[in-house]
Parts: C-alpha cells; sequence; structure tokens
C-alpha cells in the first residue's frame, strides 16, 4: 500500500469494484469508513475518512486489522466543527466516538501483514557537474531520473537543443493536410525521414519475445542514425532536424560514456562495455523519433529496446509504472522539472546492470478519464510538475525521444562489477537478436 495513499482515493477504488455488494446491500458512498487497528494501538482502533493518508495508522511492517465499515446512512458524521453549538466536541472527539460505534458492529476480521510503499521521489540530477558519475546510482532507484539542461554550457557539452517544437508541429500540419508536398521533400523520397499515424510495430510483432502491444494514437516521424552520414544540402529547409539531431545524440554518447567508463574496465572484446569505453561502440541502431499526440492520444505501455532513452516533451501525459517489482508498481505521471529533460532506461541499460537498473515501463495517456485514475501525485509526494501532470490532459502533446541503440553485432552482457554468480546472472546476448 502506498502510505500517503487518501483513504478517500481507496475508498473510490473499492467503489468501483463491489457493484454486487451494492446490489445486494444497497449503501452510498459516503458510508463506506476504513477502520485500522494496528498491533501498537493497543485496545483502541483507528477511523479513516477522508483526506487522512493511510500513514496515519498504519507502519510498515506491522501487523494491521483492516476493516471496510459501512456506517447507518442516518449517520454521517462530520469530524470538522461546524458551529457554535457544536463547539464542546472537537474533530477528535467526534472521531473517537464514530470509531467506537463501528468497532462495536465488527463480528470478525482476519489479521494480515501491511507493507507502506516508501515515496519515489524521481531523481534530479547534474553528471555533467556535481553529480558525475551517479547516473547509474540515480537510475537504479526507478529507472528514470530528470536531467539537468544547462542553455549556455557548450563548453563542457551539456547543451540540449530545444528542439524546435514549432517547426515540428508545422511539419506535421504539412504532412497530414499536404501531403502531396511532403512526400515530395527529398529526404522524404529517400525515405530517410518517415512519417506514420501510430507506430511502426514490425519489431514488436516480430522480435524476440513478442512484446505485447495495443494500437497507439499518435502520429510519428521517424530516422535513422545512419542519415548522419548524409551531407546537410540534401536537408533543404529541414536541416534543423539534422543539426538538432547530431547535437542531442552526440551529447547522450557522450554523457554515457563518462558515466559508464568507471565501470566498464576490462571487459571481454566485442561487448558494449568494452566498445564503450574504448570509443568503438558506433551506436548504429540509435533512432530519433518525435510523436505528437492528439487530444485522445495513446502509447501503450513497454519498456524500451535499447540502453537509453532521452525524452524532450511540451506537456504531460507520460506515466511510469514505479514499484519494487515488474508489474506490481503504481503508475505515475514523469513530467520535468523547468529546465530539465528525462532520461530512463532500457533493455539493454537493465542486462548491463545485471537487473540493478530496471527498464522502465511507460505509456502514454492523454485521456482525462485515465489521468484521474492515477495515484495523484499530491499522494505520492510528486514534484510540482508531477502534479500538474496527474491534474489535467492537454490538448496536444510533442515528444521528441533519442533512443541510444547498439550494434546490431555488439554483445551485451552483465558488467563484471555487477555479476553475482549465484546462478542468476542474465545472458549475454546480440543486441540485434533482441
Amino acid at each position: 500500500l502506498p502510505g500517503h495513499l487518501r483513504v478517500a482515493d481507496l475508498v473510490e477504488r473499492l467503489w468501483q469494484r463491489i457493484p454486487i455488494l451494492r446490489a445486494v446491500v444497497p449503501f452510498e458512498k459516503q458510508q463506506l469508513v476504513l477502520l485500522v487497528h494496528s498491533s501498537s494501538a493497543g485496545d483502541s482502533g483507528i477511523a479513516l475518512v477522508g483526506e487522512d493518508c493511510l500513514s496515519r495508522a498504519l507502519r510498515d511492517g506491522e501487523t494491521v486489522t483492516v476493516v471496510l465499515a459501512l456506517r447507518p446512512q442516518q449517520q454521517h458524521p462530520q469530524l470538522e466543527d461546524s458551529g457554535a453549538g457544536e463547539a464542546s466536541e472537537g474533530p477528535e472527539r467526534k472521531r473517537r466516538k464514530l470509531e467506537q460505534e463501528l468497532w462495536e458492529g465488527v463480528d470478525h476480521v482476519d489479521a494480515v501483514p501491511c507493507q507502506l510503499a516508501p515515496e519515489v521521489q524521481i531523481p534530479v540530477i547534474d553528471p555533467w557537474g556535481s553529480d558525475s558519475g551517479r547516473m547509474i546510482e540515480a537510475l537504479s532507484i526507478c529507472g528514470a531520473a530528470y536531467l539537468k539542461v544547462f542553455e549556455d554550457d557548450a563548453i563542457r557539452n551539456r547543451t540540449l537543443p530545444d528542439q524546435n517544437f514549432s517547426l515540428w508541429h508545422d511539419l506535421w500540419q504539412e504532412a497530414v493536410k499536404h501531403k502531396h508536398v511532403f512526400r515530395q521533400r527529398a529526404m522524404v523520397r529517400r525515405r530517410c525521414l518517415r512519417f506514420s499515424q501510430g507506430e511502426d510495430l514490425l519489431r514488436t510483432v516480430e522480435g524476440n519475445e513478442g512484446k505485447a502491444h495495443t494500437p497507439d494514437v499518435r502520429y510519428n516521424f521517424g530516422l535513422g542514425q545512419d542519415v548522419l552520414r548524409l551531407d546537410t544540402k540534401h536537408w533543404g529547409d529541414l536541416q534543423w532536424i539534422h543539426a538538432d539531431f547530431r547535437a542531442t545524440l552526440d551529447c547522450l554518447v557522450e554523457l554515457c560514456r563518462r558515466e559508464l567508463a568507471g565501470v566498464a574496465e576490462s571487459e571481454p572484446a566485442g561487448t558494449l562495455g568494452a566498445k564503450v569505453a574504448s570509443g568503438t561502440e558506433t551506436w548504429a541502431g540509435s533512432r530519433l523519433r518525435h510523436s505528437i499526440y492528439p487530444s485522445d492520444g495513446s502509447c501503450t505501455e513497454h519498456t524500451d529496446y535499447g540502453l537509453i532513452t532521452l525524452q524532450q516533451s511540451t506537456a504531460p501525459g507520460l506515466q511510469a509504472q514505479i514499484g519494487a517489482s515488474p508489474g506490481s508498481g503504481r503508475w505515475l505521471p514523469l513530467q520535468p522539472p523547468t529546465g530539465c529533460a528525462l532520461i530512463f532506461a532500457g533493455d539493454m541499460f537493465e542486462r548491463l546492470t545485471n537487473g540493478k537498473v530496471a527498464a522502465l515501463m511507460h505509456r502514454v495517456c492523454l485521456s482525462p478519464r485515465e489521468s484521474s485514475l492515477l495515484e495523484r501525485g499530491k499522494a505520492e509526494g510528486g514534484s510540482e510538475g508531477e502534479l500538474a501532470a496527474a491534474d489535467e490532459a492537454p490538448k496536444e502533446r510533442q515528444s521528441h525521444i533519442i533512443f541510444l541503440q547498439p550494434d546490431r553485432e555488439t554483445i551485451v552482457q552483465p558488467l563484471r562489477s555487477y555479476l553475482r554468480g549465484d546462478g542468476t546472472d542474465l545472458e549475454p546476448i546480440r543486441y540485434g537478436d533482441w
């Protein structure tokens, strides 16, 4: 259980899951009260209502009794002072009276161990400055980190372009409304710049382990790292795409080289660790994708294939599953603070670190209904950006993504410093086979 989950939110979930019970025993949602009796509470229990958080009554690892109780419909006690006539009976006295009445009606309950989930704070790091060498540590917390970006620091090689979102928007309008003009562009005719609605799911469908997917609602521009070898003159008035891709990819490659240098020494030849340390990894599989999501846009939950993904976006909508083990986490909004980009781990980073850093399970959903079902940022201790992301869905979202992916022949295996030697180490794989 997330300790800062509001009781009102938990009751809402239970309310949605017990329609059969409501048909047998008609009752109103406001009649529901969560009763908690902990091993440290003595003879008394605690009734939790409304804005209360579970952490008010529960301690991590403590044995507790939890009861979803139904108070009489005619009794809707208010826990706040409501006027001079009730001045002598304050909120706590009312609460204790409510607890006593409700616990007297409990005939039998089962005691269960309670585990409170710790608050999750997405790390904000400056790996070019004070946090140099700490990227792996930061990503090991939940698979993602907010990367500080400085506009006037090109000398230290940590400047990321603003990605020209307005120009991408204009190009999208051209591709949708003036298809004949877009298709006549030299880089489109050469199939270097691709445009699609939805996603190219060929690798998802046919790739190793056959990742599950549902159709996406978005528009995508895509190009591979090989286009950077072409002369910029072929790009015409789209030279900004080439320039931004080059600058962003170079920045990300250098970042990973610096961060992995200390743990990738003496790795076997041909492995990702050795190639990164020696500077011979060409990252030929790397790709740029610029996605535009309409107001009902979505992208099904997945992890990325490569090593690292860098994302810059114009609006909230990205959600990540944050938890101790795959499938057990909470879906939380990921919206970087001002001046930051988002970086997160892919399948190859998980393999390289032997599972110490888990690939981030993530999705995009701009539907207001889905956003309202998130564990709200306030309840999870989220940042201001995460709170805004949970509160409303944008009318449109642009996402500029760089997938840092190894050469097809590169062998990806756990770095020696992460080997356990207990039979649970991840097996080496050829990246092109993944």
